[in-house]
């Protein structure tokens, strides 16, 4: 198959869109023609394109207002040539930019080539509480929205476009919770889902500097938990006999977060010590996932979560929300423990007892690592996909 992928970002960023593609660069390339195209500011560096020599890389700007994107036709134009030179079979979006997404299901509909990787329900996000209709739930959301935002504009001008633009593409759900989404709101549409997997970690050396009783980490912003900690940190001062260290990082990625760390790092707490470690690269999440403990993830902006994945893999337990994507992902993993929403006593009180009994939960969790598909399993698996839609557009012509 001739597949090109059109992404957001450059494959050296380790942006969580690209990471299972590139697992999966080599295994994809030995019999596929795969052909990447990189819409951002700058081209891949020359070290990724001799790492993956085998990969075509294509790049062009795409610029932004807000979420407007304001040359879409000067993308579709480039990516209708590359197409023209390589006759591709599929042309995947790995994000739902929606004005790409709208536009490229348009401009490749005769030809049914076009495929979206969704990775959460567009203009929703990730609801817990689903409403019969997505115009209803969109009409809903955007009374609790500020009429003056960027966000609320463009929602308005768009919500009403989802069932007809999804009718005139082909989609895969990033994974189990946006199936189910996709299932309730968009009924009548045909969409294959991608399994998750749990990708070879390396071993880390455990060191005593990183060493935290409870870690969290996220792409911070709101939505993604750190609004519940300051609650549940005093719950657990409550319950603490000893000093417990707690370990905070992630990038800040707006001001109502930034507001929410300044009073959990202004906390004085009996029994608590929090540190603020910031940004953390792939290395350094390793050392820390490997050398904390308890993993506490309160956040609800999730589909999956590669960070809860990540922590789990490499050994730690983690106490988590009652959510769609937690019941829906991790409902079946002994190191997971899922509370009710919102109550934070609960939360403190089910973490303390991991805390106590991490050793016996972590071996139980072992053994359901050890039962996930390897990675070489996942490729192929995504592989029958891509053939799957090629084969139907086949068929269709």
């Amino acid at each position: 198959m001739k597949l090109l992928f059109i992404a957001f970002e450059n494959m050296e960023t380790g942006s969580s869109q690209l990471e299972r593609l590139e697992y999966q660069l080599t295994t994809l390339s030995k019999n596929n023609k795969i052909s990447i195209l990189c819409l951002n500011q700058n081209d891949n560096t020359y070290a990724i394109k001799q790492k993956y020599h085998q990969v075509t890389f294509y790049y062009h700007r795409i610029e932004y207002n807000g979420w407007n994107v304001l040359n879409t036709e000067e993308i579709i134009r480039y990516v209708k040539n590359i197409d023209e030179q390589n006759n591709f079979d599929l042309i995947i979006q790995m994000m739902e930019v929606w004005d790409l997404l709208r536009e490229f299901s348009l401009s490749f509909y005769k030809t049914r080539k076009f495929v979206a990787i969704i990775h959460a329900m567009p203009f929703l996000g990730t609801p817990i509480n689903l409403k019969k209709d997505i115009n209803i739930h969109c009409k809903e959301r955007l009374k609790k929205l500020d009429k003056k935002s960027m966000k609320y504009e463009y929602i308005i001008n768009h919500y009403k476009e989802v069932s007809e633009v999804f009718d005139k593409m082909k989609v895969i759900a990033a994974n189990n919770t946006v199936a189910y989404y996709l299932q309730h709101y968009l009924k009548n549409i045909e969409f294959w889902t991608f399994e998750s997997f749990y990708p070879k970690k390396e071993e880390i050396s455990k060191t005593e500097t990183n060493s935290f009783d409870f870690l969290y980490m996220a792409r911070i912003e709101e939505g993604k938990g750190l609004e519940y900690l300051e609650d549940i940190f005093l719950r657990l001062s409550q319950k603490a006999e000893r000093k417990l260290k707690i370990g905070i990082a992630g990038r800040i990625d707006d001001h109502y977060s930034k507001e929410n760390m300044e009073k959990i790092l202004a906390l004085r707490l009996n029994n608590i010590e929090i540190s603020y470690l910031g940004w953390v690269d792939k290395a350094k999440q390793r050392e820390l996932f490997s050398s904390s403990k308890i993993f506490l993830y309160p956040s609800i902006y999730d589909t999956y979560s590669i960070v809860l994945r990540d922590a789990i893999n490499f050994g730690m337990v983690a106490v988590t929300w009652k959510v769609p994507f937690t019941l829906i992902n991790y409902r079946d993993c002994p190191s997971v423990k899922i509370i009710p929403y919102k109550d934070s006593i609960k939360f403190a009180e089910i973490a303390m007892c991991c805390l106590e009994d991490k050793e016996r939960i972590a071996l139980s969790a072992k053994e359901y690592i050890c039962r996930q598909p390897t990675e070489e399993d996942i490729c192929n698996k995504d592989i029958a996909i891509y053939e799957s839609i090629a084969k139907k557009n086949v068929y269709n012509k």
